[in-house]
């Protein structure tokens, strides 16, 4: 039986919402730079000494938010980025798994808090929306298409932990056709 290609990890774009956390921090540390100046400008002296005042601050504070957003933009990108070419790579390659049969097991993230699991023969899967990855994620609660009963095929990359990540995820095709896996 043919089966139809629902997820495939060369297919998903790039998250690119999770770096772009750190650009926050460098806007914000500009803006401190730019119009610190406009602050109250109070100079503050605690026993005789003299402290900075508002605009000293904020150009102070405003480079340790452009340093420390870079950072983390750059730290974020760079793991991100390399777990999708580590997924490409492997998919490209054929250094990947793959298992076929039918959903068992089935635990939805609300039932179970973040992660959503579920087994194909001895094989265990789990993932989470809440967490950025270039593999398969979407929780049935938010629409995904894992249910129990579901035949199913899927190509996946072990991590170092044997942690299983789906590359690619395929419904057999007469799943659609029953009422009950709809």
């Amino acid at each position: 039986m043919p089966y139809l290609i629902v997820f495939d990890s060369l297919q998903k774009m790039f998250q690119w919402w999770w770096p772009a956390i750190g650009l926050l921090l460098v806007i914000l540390g500009i803006v401190l730079i730019k119009y610190g100046r406009l602050l109250p400008r109070r100079i503050l002296v605690i026993r005789g000494r003299r402290f900075l005042s508002a605009d000293e601050d904020s150009k102070i504070f405003g480079w340790c938010f452009i340093i420390f957003g870079s950072a983390v933009t750059l730290a974020l990108f760079n793991l991100m980025y390399a777990d999708y070419r580590e997924y490409a790579r492997a998919h490209e390659a054929g250094q990947y798994s793959v298992v076929e049969g039918v959903v068992a097991d089935f635990q939805p993230a609300y039932n179970q808090g973040p992660d959503e699991c579920f087994r194909v023969n001895t094989q265990r899967f789990c993932y989470s929306e809440g967490t950025p990855t270039p593999g398969f994620n979407q929780t049935a609660s938010h629409g995904g298409p894992i249910k129990p009963g579901l035949p199913v095929r899927i190509t996946y990359l072990l991590d170092d932990r044997l942690s299983a990540h789906i590359l690619r995820l395929e419904v057999r095709i007469d799943a659609f056709l029953r009422p009950t896996l709809r």
